[in-house]
C-alpha cells in the first residue's frame, strides 16, 4: 500500500466518510422547508374556505310579515277617531248647550259611557253620579240617552184616564094626557100588560088612546075592546 499516516509507527487507513455540508446550507433548507410548510398550509386554508362559500346558508324563516321591516308606530302617534251621524249630532247639541273644553271625541266617549251604564241596567239617577264631568251630569245623560241610545229613554208616565161621564137621567117618555088608569110608576097601561085584581073588569083607555078593558085572558090583562 502506499505511503500512508501511522499512529504511534502503526499504519491506519483513512476513513471513508461522505462529505458534510457546509452549516450555511443546512440553514437554508431549514428555512425552504418552513416556507414550503407555510404555503402548504396556506392553499389548504384556501380550499377549505373557497368550499364553505360554495353553499349558501340559508336564512331562518321568519314569523313576522314583510311589513315588519316597516318602522313600527310610536306610542306617540295620534289615531283619528270617525264618529257616526249620531254622535256628531250628541257632540253638536253638547257643546251648543254647555261650555265643556273637550275635543269630539271625548264628548262622544261620555256619551258612550252613558249608553254602556244604562245598558247594563243602572238607573238615570246612578248614571248621573257616575259621569266623568263636573257640571250638568243630568243634562248630558238626558242629551245622551235621546241622540244615542233612546231605547233607555225614561217612559212618560201614561195620562190617566178621564172619568166616565155621569150617566144622564132616565126620563120616561110623555105619557098623553088622556090614558087611565095609570100604572103605580104613573105610566099608561097597553094592550096585553097584566092589570091588578082591583082593576078586574074596568075599562080605561092605553097609551094610544085605544079603549082596554081588564079581563082574564090567561091572566088578568088590558085587552082591547
Amino acid at each position: 500500500m502506499g505511503d500512508s499516516p501511522s499512529v504511534q509507527g502503526f499504519p491506519v487507513q483513512a476513513a471513508m466518510q461522505p462529505p458534510q455540508p457546509p452549516k450555511r446550507h443546512r440553514g437554508r433548507n431549514i428555512a425552504v422547508g418552513i416556507i414550503g410548510v407555510l404555503i402548504l398550509l396556506i392553499i389548504i386554508s384556501a380550499i377549505a374556505s373557497g368550499g364553505t362559500k360554495s353553499q349558501p346558508t340559508l336564512a331562518p324563516a321568519s314569523s313576522s310579515p314583510a311589513s315588519s321591516s316597516a318602522p313600527a308606530p310610536t306610542a306617540s302617534a295620534t289615531v283619528k277617531v270617525v264618529l257616526t251621524a249620531r254622535q256628531r249630532h250628541f257632540v253638536k247639541d253638547i257643546q251648543a248647550q254647555f261650555a265643556l273644553t273637550r275635543s269630539a271625541s271625548a264628548i262622544a266617549a261620555i256619551g258612550r259611557q252613558v249608553c254602556t251604564l244604562r245598558r247594563d241596567g243602572m238607573r238615570q239617577g246612578d248614571v248621573v253620579a257616575q259621569l266623568s264631568v263636573t257640571a250638568h251630569q243630568a243634562a248630558v245623560t238626558r242629551l245622551a240617552e235621546r241622540d244615542l241610545c233612546r231605547r233607555y229613554l225614561p217612559k212618560p208616565p201614561r195620562p190617566k184616564p178621564a172619568p166616565p161621564s155621569p150617566a144622564p137621567p132616565a126620563t120616561s117618555a110623555p105619557q098623553p094626557a088622556g090614558c087611565y088608569p095609570r100604572a103605580s110608576s104613573g105610566n099608561c097601561y097597553e094592550p096585553g100588560e097584566f092589570c091588578p085584581h082591583a082593576d078586574a073588569g074596568m075599562t080605561g083607555v092605553a097609551g094610544d088612546g085605544e079603549k082596554i078593558i081588564c079581563r082574564d085572558n090567561n091572566g088578568l090583562r088590558w085587552e082591547p075592546i
